[in-house]
């Protein structure tokens, strides 16, 4: 069964096969989307991954999360939420 990571603090020029490369290391990934700048291209700084297997994905948080990568400390954490975000549970507003 799949599953869904959130990549954070990726570095703006990061593209695709870079990332594949980093992650494909635990298992294979099924999918990749990076969130970028609509004008400039340039990722935002955060990656939804789909992992084929759900024992992979837990390896790559296990290995990966706090890590530094091309001079950044990641954030790789299993994501609850289909659409996005993590298990983090909404604000409340005031």
């Amino acid at each position: 069964m799949s599953t869904k990571l959130v990549v954070s603090n990726l570095p703006p020029d990061v593209i695709d096969r870079q990332l594949k490369r980093l992650l494909g290391r635990f298992g294979e990934v099924a999918a990749l989307n990076i969130v970028r700048n609509p004008k400039n291209g340039k990722c935002l700084g955060d990656a939804d991954i789909e992992m084929a297997e759900e024992d992979e994905a837990k390896d790559a948080v296990e290995y990966l999360n706090r890590t530094v990568w091309h001079r950044r400390e990641l954030i790789v954490e299993l994501c609850d939420d289909p659409f996005w975000g993590c298990s983090e549970e909404p604000e409340e507003p005031d």
